[in-house]
């Protein structure tokens, strides 16, 4: 999708100030020696999770919505993707994530 197609373009998106520091991501994986794809969400969601009540929020949503294995769930908005790391890690759940900031998609 080209920023012509979007209401708004990635520049837009990043004059917003949400989440402009991404490398901090990177920068607090390596300093606790994190690396590959065999990294703990729930490890990583002490960084990457960008929403208040951190984990207790996806326990309750698991918990409210009764998700199981059998459930699919679409994060839009998705950030890093840490609650989509635990709501699949925790229900077995099938999570799509998805974030419109290309840096912020590309990270996590």
């Amino acid at each position: 999708m080209s920023d012509q197609t979007l209401p708004v373009s990635n520049d837009d998106i990043k004059t917003m100030k949400l989440y402009t520091n991404v490398e901090r991501i990177r920068n607090e994986l390596a300093s606790r020696g994190m690396t590959g794809d065999n990294i703990d969400p729930f490890e990583l969601s002490k960084m990457d999770s960008m929403h208040y009540k951190g984990n207790d929020a996806v326990n309750d949503a698991i918990e409210v919505m009764k998700l199981d294995e059998s459930s699919n769930v679409l994060d839009v908005g998705s950030g890093f993707g840490g609650p989509a790391r635990i709501l699949s890690s925790l229900s077995k759940c099938t999570t799509v994530a998805l974030e419109l900031q290309p840096d912020i998609h590309e990270l996590a």
